[in-house]
C-alpha cells in the first residue's frame, strides 16, 4: 500500500490522520514544493463541506522548563504559615504572580482554615483576589497540609514548589482553559500559525489549529 502524506513532517502527517480518524475527512496536503503561507493541509468532510488545518508542533520541554525554573530554588519557597504547603505549577507564566501572592493565599486560606484554595472560593461569593486567580485564571495549584506544622522543633518544612503533572485524568471543568489559551497565542511563533488558518483559504468552511508534539 502507497504511503500517504509522505510531503508532510511526521508530526504533522500524524496530526491529519488523527483528523482523519475523528472526522471521516480525508486530507490533502498543500504547505509543500515551497508553497508560501499555505496551511498544511486541506481536510475534505464527508458532508462536503472542506477545512483548513494547520499543525503547530508544541514545546516538548515545556515541562523540563518550569522544572528548571523551580529548581533554583531548590523547590523550596520559604515558610509563610503554620502548615505545610505544596504547590504544583502548571505553568511557567504563573510563577511571577505565585511568587508574589502565595504567601496571601496561605494566610488566607489558614485564616479560614481550609487547606485547598478551591473550597474557599466555592463557599464564599467574595474571596481575595490573589485566590480568585489561582483558582479560575491561573493553571496551577496549592494545597495546605493541617496535619503538617511548617515549624516542628529544629525542623522546617519549606513549601515544596514542583511542576504539574502533564498526563493523568482530564479536568472535566476546563478550569484555566481560557489563561491557558491566551498564553498560547502570546507564544512567539504562534502568530503566523493563526494567520495562516484565518486567511490562507478564505473559502474553507472551517479552520482548525491543531498543536501537537515533534
Amino acid at each position: 500500500m502507497k504511503k500517504r502524506l509522505t510531503e508532510l513532517r511526521s508530526d504533522e502527517r500524524a496530526a491529519c490522520f488523527v483528523a482523519e480518524r475523528v472526522t471521516g475527512a480525508v486530507a490533502e496536503p498543500r504547505d509543500v514544493g515551497g508553497r508560501q503561507g499555505a496551511v498544511d493541509a486541506m481536510l475534505a468532510l464527508p458532508d462536503g463541506r472542506t477545512a483548513a488545518f494547520e499543525v503547530m508542533a508544541s514545546d516538548e520541554n515545556y515541562g523540563i522548563q518550569i522544572d528548571r525554573l523551580l529548581g533554583a530554588d531548590d523547590n523550596s519557597w520559604p515558610v509563610v504559615g503554620k502548615w505545610g504547603w505544596t504547590i504544583k505549577v502548571g505553568d511557567r507564566a504563573d510563577v511571577p504572580r505565585l511568587w508574589e501572592s502565595y504567601g496571601r493565599i496561605v494566610r488566607v486560606c489558614e485564616a479560614a482554615g481550609v487547606e485547598r484554595p478551591d473550597d474557599l472560593l466555592s463557599r464564599h461569593r467574595e474571596v481575595d483576589p490573589d485566590v480568585a486567580w489561582l483558582v479560575e485564571s491561573s493553571s496551577s495549584t496549592m494545597w495546605g497540609h493541617s496535619q503538617v506544622p511548617a515549624i516542628e522543633g529544629d525542623r522546617v518544612r519549606a513549601v515544596m514548589v514542583t511542576a504539574a503533572g502533564r498526563g493523568g485524568a482530564v479536568d472535566t471543568s476546563l478550569r484555566g482553559l481560557r489563561a491557558a489559551l491566551v498564553d498560547m497565542f502570546a507564544q512567539p511563533g504562534v502568530a503566523r500559525h493563526l494567520r495562516k488558518v484565518a486567511v490562507a483559504v478564505a473559502d474553507a468552511d472551517e479552520r482548525h489549529l491543531c498543536r501537537g508534539r515533534r
